[in-house]
């Protein structure tokens, strides 16, 4: 159990590490979410709480960036 653990949390940071890096390409924030759900791991995107977490987390980086980068 513990090393199937630990693909999923691998998997899970690099989904990361990808959905930020497609945040600067992205015109608004509709079309960063519909890119980052594609990319997304299933065992995101497999219950309506877990796609609610994802769009409200996604939200928050989308805001951070762009606050950051435009400060």
């Amino acid at each position: 159990m513990s090393r199937l653990k630990d693909q999923m949390i691998e998997q899970e940071a690099n989904f990361w590490n990808e959905a930020m890096d497609l945040i600067g390409g992205c015109q608004t924030f509709s079309q960063f979410l519909k890119e980052a759900k594609n990319i997304a791991p299933n065992f995101i995107m497999n219950s309506p709480s877990s796609t609610a977490e994802l769009t409200e987390e996604l939200q928050e980086g989308w805001t951070e960036f762009w606050q950051n980068k435009n400060a």
